[in-house]
C-alpha cells in the first residue's frame, strides 16, 4: 500500500534520483571522495589564476635593489633604512632571481597556495596521528580549511599573488604550522639524534617566523608563553624545551625591533604608539572582522558538521595534552591572538593599512577555531557524559552541498571565477606584459619620458588599489637588468 502511495506521489524518475542519492549518502567511501573532489575544485580557480600573476610596486623595487647591491648588501640596507624583518626580506630578494624570469613569479604564487594546503594537511595529520581517521577524512578537513581560508581571505591579492605580501605574511603563517608539526614529531620520537635534529629545526623555524613579520612574531611569542606557563603548572618534563624556545623567540624579536630601519620607517607614521587609541581600535576591528568571519555560511555549516567529527576522534598524546587546557583559557588565547594581530599595526603605524596583515590573523584564527572545537567537545563530553556522536545522514546531505555552493558562489571564489570567465585575468596579463615591454624599450632606446599604458585594476583577485600606484623602480630595474653594475 505504501509503495502504491509512493508511486502516486512521486514521478518514477524522481524516485530513481532519490534512491541514487540515498545510496551515495549510505556509501561513506564514495561520498567522502565526492566531498573531497568538490572542495578541491573550489581551490582550483585560485591555482589557475597564478598563471596571470605579475610583480608590482614593492616587488620591482626589491628586485632593483638586489640587482644593484646584491642580496647581502640589499638585506643590510633594508635593515638599516626600513625594517627589521630579516627573514622575509632575504626571501624576497633571492626568490625572483633564482628563477631568472617573470614566469618564476607565477610559479612562486602556485607554490604558495600549494604549500598552504600542504602545511594544513601536515598539521591535521600530526594532530590526529594516532586516531582511527582515514586519509580521506584528513584530506577533507585540510581541504575544507584551505578552501574556507581562500574564500574569505581579507586580501586575496596580497595573500597569494603578490610576492612581497605573501612572503611577509603567508609564509610565516605556513611555517607556524610546520613548527607545531615538528614539535609533535619531536615529542613522539625516542631517538636521541632525531630528537636533537628536530629541536634544531624548531629553533630555525622560530628564527624564520619571528624574522618575517611583527604579527607572526607576536602571535608565536604569545603561544609559546602560554604553553610554557601551562607546562610549568602541569610540571611537564618537556617544560625546558618550551622555555628555551620562548627565550630564543624573544631574542630574535630583539633583533627585529632593534633594527635602525624601524626608526626611519616610523617617521612616515606620526600617529603611532598611542596605547589607548591602539587598544580601542584593536578591539573594534577584532569585533568587526569576527562578525564578518562568523557570518560566512560555509564557516557556520562547517563548524556544525565538525562537532560530531571532533567527538568521534580518539585522543592521541597531543590531544590528551590539548584537552587538559580549560576551554575558557583556550578561547581567551584565541581572542588574544586575534586582538594582537589588530593592535600591532595600530601601535606601530597608527592605522590598519593594507589588509595583508589581516590575512595572517584570519589564518591563525581558523586553525585556532577548529582546535578549540576539540577542546570544548571534550570538556562537555566529560562534564555531561553525553554528546552528539553523529548527525542524521540527511543533515550531512543538506549541509555538505550548501558548504560547497557557498564556497563557489561567494567572496573570493566568486571573484576568481568571474576573473577567469570574463577574461579579466587575461586582460591584466596582457596589459602587464605590454607595460614591461614598453619600459624595457624606452630603456634600450634611452628615452627619458617613457609613455606607458596604465594597467586597469579590474581583475579583482589579481590586483587591488595598491597595484594602481606607479612603481618608482620600473625604469631602474630594466636599466640594471640590461646593464648590470660591476661589483
Amino acid at each position: 500500500m505504501l509503495d502504491n502511495a509512493k508511486d502516486k506521489l512521486f514521478h518514477p524518475f524522481l524516485i530513481k534520483v532519490l534512491d541514487l542519492l540515498r545510496s551515495l549518502v549510505s556509501n561513506k567511501p564514495r561520498i567522502s571522495k565526492i566531498i573531497f573532489l568538490c572542495l578541491i575544485f573550489s581551490i582550483v580557480p585560485f591555482l589557475i589564476l597564478t598563471m596571470f600573476a605579475n610583480p608590482a610596486y614593492d616587488d620591482i623595487c626589491f628586485l632593483s635593489s638586489t640587482l644593484e647591491f646584491g642580496p647581502y648588501q640589499m638585506q643590510l640596507n633594508h635593515y638599516n633604512r626600513w625594517s627589521g624583518r630579516y627573514f622575509s626580506t632575504a626571501l624576497i630578494s633571492i626568490a625572483p632571481m633564482s628563477f631568472g624570469d617573470f614566469q618564476g613569479y607565477k610559479i612562486i604564487a602556485f607554490f604558495i597556495i600549494s604549500l598552504t594546503f600542504f602545511a594544513i594537511f601536515c598539521f591535521i595529520s600530526a594532530f590526529l596521528s594516532d586516531t582511527e581517521n582515514s586519509l580521506i577524512d584528513k584530506l577533507i578537513i585540510s581541504t575544507f580549511i584551505t578552501a574556507l581560508y581562500s574564500n574569505q581571505m581579507p586580501d586575496i591579492t596580497e595573500g597569494y599573488y603578490w610576492l612581497s605580501g605573501s612572503v611577509t605574511y603567508q609564509i610565516p603563517s605556513i611555517l607556524t604550522l610546520f613548527f607545531f608539526v615538528i614539535i609533535i614529531k619531536l615529542f613522539e620520537s625516542r631517538k636521541f639524534i632525531i630528537r636533537n635534529t628536530l629541536l634544531a629545526f624548531c629553533y630555525f623555524l622560530v628564527f624564520a617566523i619571528v624574522g618575517s613579520s611583527e604579527i607572526s612574531m607576536l602571535a608565536l611569542i604569545l603561544l609559546l608563553g602560554f604553553i610554557t606557563v601551562k607546562s610549568y603548572l602541569m610540571k611537564s618534563k618537556k617544560r625546558w624545551i618550551w622555555t628555551s624556545l620562548l627565550v630564543f623567540a624573544i631574542l630574535c624579536s630583539v633583533i627585529v625591533l632593534a633594527a635602525p630601519g624601524n626608526e626611519v620607517r616610523s617617521t612616515f607614521f606620526p600617529n603611532r604608539q598611542r596605547l589607548i587609541y591602539s587598544t580601542f581600535m584593536g578591539f573594534g576591528n577584532e569585533v568587526r572582522f569576527l562578525l564578518t568571519w562568523f557570518s560566512n555560511s560555509a564557516f557556520i555549516l562547517g563548524t556544525i558538521v565538525f562537532i560530531p567529527i571532533a567527538y568521534r576522534i580518539n585522543k592521541n598524546n597531543l590531544l590528551n595534552v590539548v584537552t587538559k587546557v580549560h576551554p575558557f583559557s583556550s578561547s581567551f588565547l584565541l581572542l588574544a591572538i586575534v586582538f594582537i594581530g589588530f593592535f600591532g599595526p595600530f601601535w606601530s603605524t597608527g592605522l590598519l593599512g593594507q589588509l595583508r596583515s589581516v590575512n595572517a590573523v584570519y589564518f591563525l584564527f581558523l586553525i585556532g577555531w577548529f582546535v578549540n572545537i576539540f577542546i570544548w567537545v571534550d570538556y562537555f563530553r566529560e562534564k555531561i557524559s553525553s554528546a552528539v556522536e553523529s548527525f542524521p545522514k540527511y543533515a550531512y546531505f543538506i549541509c555538505v552541498p550548501l558548504i560547497v555552493i557557498s564556497l563557489f558562489a561567494t567572496n573570493n571564489n566568486k571573484d576568481a571565477i568571474e576573473d577567469l570567465m570574463s577574461k579579466r585575468a587575461f586582460k591584466y596579463e596582457k596589459q602587464a606584459k605590454l607595460k614591461r615591454n614598453q619600459i624595457e624599450s624606452c630603456v634600450r632606446e634611452k628615452i627619458k619620458r617613457c609613455k606607458t599604458i596604465k594597467i586597469e585594476t579590474d581583475a579583482k583577485t589579481l590586483t587591488n588599489n595598491y597595484f594602481s600606484k606607479e612603481p618608482p623602480c620600473g625604469s631602474r630595474y630594466w636599466q640594471l637588468k640590461l646593464n648590470p653594475p660591476n661589483k
